[in-house]
This record gives structure tokens, C-alpha cells and sequence, in this order.
């Protein structure tokens, strides 16, 4: 329809494929062209410009995201291969035991004492981020937003700036600014949750699961802080 011109029916087509496939970068400069057709006087080497200035973009966009990936790939391996010769050390090890016995208490519903052995885990390494984030977690849930906070804020300077030694995966500090957003949120401190998750969205890797859930956090937040200023 396109090529000879029908461009209404065109445009019905491809808003319909673009409907099921909305990805697909070659539907988007399809309709890209029929738009660009619809307007008058516009020449066959219009749509040409359009098309290759449109293809130019595409790869651009294309060769940044595979750079992305290898880079996030290079991260992991220096991670797993830095990770594997820290889980050898003594100390890590006894920390992690409590971890693992803490994990099976907390999911048989033993809070009480599975937070224990998280503060063991942290007395033996105060640089387990598991334990930290764990706990942070926990205190969330039931709703003691300082000592969530306090586990948080470790946990955030830990991923933000980690020890000499210590093996931070790319996703991390993202993902703990996510988690104390919430507890700002819960304190009503809206200002200080949009923060986190505007710095969350910037330091996550392209991979980050949570980049849709955080944009759309981050606009409620910013929107109960601008409505808690107008009260």
C-alpha cells in the first residue's frame, strides 16, 4: 500500500503490526516512511533521506547495547573468578554458614531467630552485603523503618564504595537504592525516595530488571513530594 501510495490503508496495516510487534524496528520506520508520504510534495528522495537517517540511528542504537553487554559480560567473569577465590577465606565462609542457616529459619518462619544469625553473619563480615540487604529487607517488611534504613545505608556505601577486596556485581547498587526508596516512601520522606531511584536508574547496567518499575516509582514519588509541599 505504501509503494503505490495508498498510505490510509497503509498506516491502518502497519499500526496494527506495530500493535503486535511493537519492537520491531523495521515496522517503526515503515510507518516512519508512510507519515513522511502523507505529507505533500514529498519526493521519492525524501523517503530515501528518511529511511537511511532512520537505518543510521538503528545501528547506533544496535552497537551501543552490544557494547553494554560486553561489558556487563567482562564484569561477571571478573566477578565469578574474584568471588571464587574470596568464598575460600575462612571468615567468608563462617559468615555465609550463618547466612544459609538464617535463609532456612526465615523461610520456616522463625524471623526472630533467623535475624540473629544475620547479626552473627555481619559480626564475623561486617562487609556480607547478603546479610545487610537481608536484613534490610527483613526490618522493611515489619515495618521498622530505621534499623531497614540503618542496613541500607551500610549496604549503599558498600556498593557505592567497596573495599579493596570486596566483589560488587553491576546490577548491585541499583538495586539497593531501589529497596531504600521504598523505605523512604514508607517514611514519607518522597523527596529523598525519587533521589535514590533517579541515582538507581543512571548507576544500573542495561540488563537491570527493574528499570520499568523504578521509572514508574519514581513518578509517583515525585509526584507525592510535589503534593506534600502543596498541603
Amino acid at each position: 500500500f505504501r509503494r503505490n501510495g495508498e498510505f490510509d490503508k497503509a498506516k491502518e496495516n502497519i499500526e496494527k503490526a506495530l500493535a503486535l510487534a511493537p519492537e520491531r524496528e523495521g515496522f517503526a520506520l515503515t510507518k516512519r516512511l508512510i507519515f513522511e508520504g502523507m505529507k505533500k510534495n514529498v519526493s521519492a528522495k525524501d523517503l530515501i533521506a528518511v529511511a537511511s537517517n532512520y537505518t543510521s540511528k538503528i545501528l547506533q542504537s544496535e552497537k551501543r547495547r552490544l557494547q553494554n553487554e560486553k561489558r556487563e559480560l567482562q564484569n561477571k567473569r571478573k566477578w565469578d573468578k574474584g568471588h571464587k577465590k574470596l568464598s575460600d577465606m575462612p571468615y567468608i565462609k563462617e559468615s555465609k554458614k550463618f547466612v544459609d542457616i538464617g535463609i532456612k529459619k526465615y523461610m520456616a518462619g522463625d524471623i526472630k531467630a533467623a535475624k540473629l544469625d544475620f547479626e552473627e553473619a555481619i559480626k564475623v563480615n561486617p562487609d556480607n552485603m547478603e546479610a545487610q540487604i537481608t536484613m534490610c529487607s527483613i526490618n522493611l517488611s515489619q515495618k521498622d523503618f530505621d534499623q531497614a534504613l540503618k542496613y541500607c545505608d551500610t549496604a549503599a556505601s558498600m556498593a557505592e564504595f567497596p573495599a579493596k577486596h570486596a566483589i560488587i556485581i553491576p546490577e548491585m547498587l541499583a538495586d539497593i537504592l531501589f529497596l531504600r526508596a521504598e523505605i523512604y516512601g514508607n517514611m514519607k520522606e518522597y523527596k529523598k525516595a525519587a533521589f535514590d531511584l533517579n541515582k538507581a536508574l543512571k548507576s544500573a547496567p542495561a540488563s537491570w530488571r527493574d528499570f520499568e518499575k523504578a521509572k514508574k516509582k519514581l513518578k509517583d514519588f515525585e509526584k507525592l513530594d510535589k503534593d506534600l509541599k502543596g498541603l
